[in-house]
Protein backbone atom coordinates (compact mmCIF):
# COMPACT_ATOMS: atom_id res chain seq x y z
CA UNK A 1 0.00 0.00 0.00
CA UNK A 2 1.72 3.16 -1.17
CA UNK A 3 1.03 6.49 0.45
CA UNK A 4 -0.22 9.50 -1.40
CA UNK A 5 2.10 12.43 -0.88
CA UNK A 6 0.62 15.89 -0.83
CA UNK A 7 3.43 17.96 -2.25
CA UNK A 8 2.86 21.57 -3.28
CA UNK A 9 5.04 21.15 -6.35
CA UNK A 10 3.36 17.97 -7.62
CA UNK A 11 -0.16 17.61 -8.98
CA UNK A 12 -2.43 15.15 -7.23
CA UNK A 13 -2.81 11.76 -8.85
CA UNK A 14 -4.76 8.72 -7.68
CA UNK A 15 -4.13 5.33 -9.27
CA UNK A 16 -7.82 4.45 -8.90
CA UNK A 17 -10.98 5.92 -7.50
CA UNK A 18 -12.27 3.72 -4.73
CA UNK A 19 -12.95 4.14 -1.04
CA UNK A 20 -9.58 2.75 0.06
CA UNK A 21 -7.60 5.10 -2.17
CA UNK A 22 -9.69 8.14 -1.29
CA UNK A 23 -9.46 7.25 2.41
CA UNK A 24 -5.66 7.12 2.10
CA UNK A 25 -5.78 10.54 0.41
CA UNK A 26 -7.81 11.98 3.30
CA UNK A 27 -5.53 10.34 5.89
CA UNK A 28 -2.50 11.82 4.15
CA UNK A 29 -4.27 15.18 3.93
CA UNK A 30 -5.01 15.10 7.68
CA UNK A 31 -1.44 14.16 8.57
CA UNK A 32 0.01 16.79 6.24
CA UNK A 33 -2.31 19.43 7.72
CA UNK A 34 -1.10 18.59 11.23
CA UNK A 35 2.51 18.78 10.07
CA UNK A 36 1.89 22.13 8.34
CA UNK A 37 0.37 23.50 11.53
CA UNK A 38 3.31 22.19 13.57
CA UNK A 39 5.68 24.02 11.21
CA UNK A 40 3.79 27.22 11.90
CA UNK A 41 2.21 27.53 8.47
CA UNK A 42 -1.13 29.25 8.10
CA UNK A 43 -3.25 26.10 8.13
CA UNK A 44 -6.19 27.82 6.47
CA UNK A 45 -4.14 28.93 3.48
CA UNK A 46 -2.51 25.50 3.35
CA UNK A 47 -5.94 23.86 3.25
CA UNK A 48 -7.06 26.18 0.44
CA UNK A 49 -3.96 25.28 -1.59
CA UNK A 50 -4.59 21.57 -1.05
CA UNK A 51 -8.25 21.92 -1.95
CA UNK A 52 -7.21 23.65 -5.19
CA UNK A 53 -5.11 20.58 -6.02
CA UNK A 54 -8.02 18.24 -5.27
CA UNK A 55 -10.36 20.33 -7.40
CA UNK A 56 -7.81 20.41 -10.23
CA UNK A 57 -7.47 16.63 -10.06
CA UNK A 58 -11.24 16.12 -10.10
CA UNK A 59 -11.55 18.38 -13.14
CA UNK A 60 -9.44 15.89 -15.13
CA UNK A 61 -11.87 13.04 -14.45
CA UNK A 62 -14.85 11.94 -16.48
CA UNK A 63 -18.20 13.03 -15.05
CA UNK A 64 -19.04 9.60 -13.53
CA UNK A 65 -15.54 9.30 -12.03
CA UNK A 66 -15.67 12.88 -10.73
CA UNK A 67 -19.05 12.23 -9.12
CA UNK A 68 -17.75 9.06 -7.49
CA UNK A 69 -14.60 10.84 -6.35
CA UNK A 70 -16.46 13.79 -4.82
CA UNK A 71 -18.94 11.48 -3.08
CA UNK A 72 -16.18 9.35 -1.57
CA UNK A 73 -14.02 12.37 -0.78
CA UNK A 74 -16.88 14.13 1.01
CA UNK A 75 -17.77 11.02 3.01
CA UNK A 76 -14.17 10.34 3.99
CA UNK A 77 -13.52 13.99 4.92
CA UNK A 78 -16.65 13.89 7.10
CA UNK A 79 -15.50 10.64 8.72
CA UNK A 80 -12.06 12.16 9.40
CA UNK A 81 -13.63 15.31 10.86
CA UNK A 82 -15.89 13.18 13.07
CA UNK A 83 -12.87 11.21 14.32
CA UNK A 84 -11.06 14.44 15.18
CA UNK A 85 -14.18 15.71 16.95
CA UNK A 86 -14.36 12.47 18.95
CA UNK A 87 -10.71 12.82 19.98
CA UNK A 88 -11.27 16.45 20.93
CA UNK A 89 -14.35 15.56 22.97
CA UNK A 90 -12.40 12.86 24.81
CA UNK A 91 -9.59 15.30 25.62
CA UNK A 92 -12.09 17.92 26.74
CA UNK A 93 -13.78 15.36 28.99
CA UNK A 94 -10.44 14.51 30.59
CA UNK A 95 -9.60 18.18 31.18
CA UNK A 96 -13.09 18.84 32.52
CA UNK A 97 -12.74 15.93 34.94
CA UNK A 98 -9.42 17.30 36.22
CA UNK A 99 -10.93 20.77 36.72
CA UNK A 100 -14.01 19.31 38.38
CA UNK A 101 -11.85 17.30 40.78
CA UNK A 102 -9.81 20.41 41.63
CA UNK A 103 -13.00 22.39 42.25
CA UNK A 104 -14.36 19.62 44.48
CA UNK A 105 -11.07 19.48 46.39
CA UNK A 106 -11.11 23.25 46.87
CA UNK A 107 -14.74 23.11 47.99
CA UNK A 108 -13.91 20.39 50.53
CA UNK A 109 -11.03 22.44 51.93
CA UNK A 110 -13.22 25.54 52.11
CA UNK A 111 -15.92 23.54 53.92
CA UNK A 112 -13.44 22.26 56.52
CA UNK A 113 -12.01 25.74 57.02
CA UNK A 114 -15.54 27.11 57.49
CA UNK A 115 -16.38 24.37 60.01
CA UNK A 116 -13.15 25.00 61.92
CA UNK A 117 -13.82 28.76 61.95
CA UNK A 118 -17.39 28.20 63.14
CA UNK A 119 -16.32 25.93 66.00
CA UNK A 120 -13.50 28.32 66.84
CA UNK A 121 -16.05 31.12 67.08
CA UNK A 122 -18.40 28.96 69.19
CA UNK A 123 -15.56 28.06 71.57
CA UNK A 124 -14.57 31.72 71.76
CA UNK A 125 -18.14 32.74 72.58
CA UNK A 126 -18.49 30.00 75.22
CA UNK A 127 -15.23 31.07 76.86
CA UNK A 128 -16.34 34.70 76.76
CA UNK A 129 -19.66 33.90 78.47
CA UNK A 130 -17.95 31.61 81.02
CA UNK A 131 -15.46 34.33 81.98
CA UNK A 132 -18.24 36.83 82.67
Amino acid sequence: MTSIKLDKSQPLYLSQIDRTTVRRLVEEYTLAAQEAGARGENIHQWALDQQDKVTQYASTLSEPDANLFWTLYGEEMQAAANAINDQTAALNAQVTQVHLQKAQDASTVATWISIAAFFGFVIFMINMFNNN
